[in-house]
């Protein structure tokens, strides 16, 4: 984990800023968005992995039980402060 992602969630959305720059006849545009066509929701059985939107969450988003164990601590923190 990078030093910046070790500190509060907090800290680290301070240090966050924006960095316009001028749009110019020879800028680059980024491609436009392409959706998505292929199939849609779960695979059959995904949903008996879990209880609750959390879990589904880390199962099948890719959330790592330490990042959400950061996130409900951050938010708990965020509550009593």
């Amino acid at each position: 984990m990078s030093a910046r992602a070790r500190g509060s969630f907090g800290e680290y959305l301070k240090g966050l800023e924006w960095k316009f720059e001028p749009i110019t006849d020879s800028t680059r545009m980024r491609e436009p968005y392409r959706k998505y066509s292929g199939h849609h929701g779960l695979k059959p059985g995904i949903a008996k992995r879990f209880d609750d939107p959390l879990e589904c969450l880390a199962e099948c988003g890719g959330l790592t039980a330490q990042f959400m164990s950061r996130l409900a601590a951050n938010s708990n923190d965020y509550y009593y402060h």
